[in-house]
């Protein structure tokens, strides 16, 4: 982990990759149908490929079920998360300037 080239670089780590990377996997080990499971943002990962290869998913295995909508993504970085858990709240800002809090 850490170790991608440039670092944190997301050109060729998006979603679609991903779900091109999943269906290079599927077919390398010749799997015809599989079950996919995924948790947290693993569970968006494996709905979007479910959604575009759906005749070579069996079923899907969810957990911790994260859609990427905006409510979700305001809850985890604003709104919710801030009240839940002030100490962590306070120390994931730590690091960005103030004047980009939002």
């Amino acid at each position: 982990a850490g170790n991608s080239t440039p670092s944190a670089c997301l050109e060729q780590n998006t979603t679609w990759d991903l779900v091109d990377d999943l269906e290079k996997l599927r077919n390398h080990f010749n799997i015809e149908q599989w079950v996919v499971f995924g948790g947290s943002w693993g569970s968006t990962l494996a709905l979007s490929y479910a959604e575009t290869h759906p005749d070579r998913v069996k079923g899907l295995i969810l957990r911790g079920i994260f859609c990427c909508r905006r409510k979700e993504l305001l809850w985890f970085y604003q709104d919710g998360a801030s009240m839940i858990f002030p100490d962590a709240w306070d120390k994931f800002l730590e690091p960005i300037p103030s004047v980009e809090h939002g």
